[in-house]
């Protein structure tokens, strides 16, 4: 079961953190608003083993939930991210059942967090427990969606929504302390170099580091190291995983690898 492999001590701070938030200004600005009337629509997983600082802590982000979840699980899901329980349940991480199920049907963003996870820590098993080491999550929390002349839904999310998620996010990972963020958000520039964590504008370093290649390649491949006395973390915008092959997950496991010497 995937919850087996969840942290449930950060499970509940996140949780008790999302509650605050939603029923503060954040979600309001865009529930009261005449665009956005549906409950918050992302996922989030919080690894059993992530506190372990002899390795590196890794925090998977993607843009925001794509497509309309109006499922009966998501429904569930919905209820729990709203109301929090005395305990964790299934059905407060149901969204993350999908992950394994996704990953074998090919959807690229799971494929790759699985793979580069698996080799980051030399993990055979071909079961769920890669999401021990790791923390996922969504930069943005919501999105509005239609459904355009093909029956498809495209999104439709104005960009000051996206910014109501920004303190969300950013107490995501104030509150996990990961030691590195891999942000697979090849756009989004306003929100993600707004991000601070905390950290002073003095403790923010823009740095680049591995082969040009990658940068080239890969591109967006932004580093940014924060640094301060009691913190240190390392963050990296690249591009979505979909349409890339092995070398893209090789290139992120060197920079994890490499830059976690220096972390203290």
């Amino acid at each position: 079961m995937i919850e087996d492999h969840l942290n449930k001590k950060l499970a509940n701070n996140l949780l008790q953190m999302y509650e605050k938030k939603i029923n503060a200004s954040n979600c309001k600005k865009c529930l009261e608003s005449n665009f956005k009337k549906d409950l918050p629509s992302t996922f989030w997983y919080i690894g059993d083993h992530f506190e372990d600082k002899s390795k590196p802590r890794v925090a998977f982000v993607g843009k925001t939930t794509w497509g309309k979840w109006d499922n009966e699980s998501t429904k569930n899901y919905y209820e729990s991210f709203n109301h929090i329980k005395g305990d964790l349940k299934s059905e407060e991480v149901v969204c993350y059942d999908e992950v394994t199920e996704k990953s074998r049907k090919g959807v690229r963003f799971f494929t790759a967090i699985k793979n580069i996870t698996k080799s980051l820590f030399n993990i055979e098993k071909s079961d769920c427990s890669f999401l021990e080491e790791i923390f996922i999550t969504n930069l943005c929390k919501c999105n509005v969606v239609e459904k355009d002349k093909e029956n498809k839904y495209i999104n439709i999310t104005p960009p000051e929504f996206f910014f109501n998620c920004k303190e969300i996010f950013e107490q995501e990972i104030m509150i996990i302390k990961p030691s590195h963020i891999v942000f697979f958000t090849n756009d989004y520039d306003d929100i993600v170099d707004s991000l601070n964590y905390g950290f002073r504008s003095e403790e923010i370093f823009e740095i680049f580091s591995g082969p040009q290649r990658f940068k080239d390649k890969f591109y967006p491949w932004e580093i940014k190291m924060f640094k301060n006395r009691e913190n240190m973390m390392y963050s990296l915008r690249t591009r979505h995983p979909q349409g890339t092959y092995s070398e893209f997950e090789v290139a992120i496991k060197e920079w994890i690898t490499n830059s976690f010497e220096n972390v203290n």
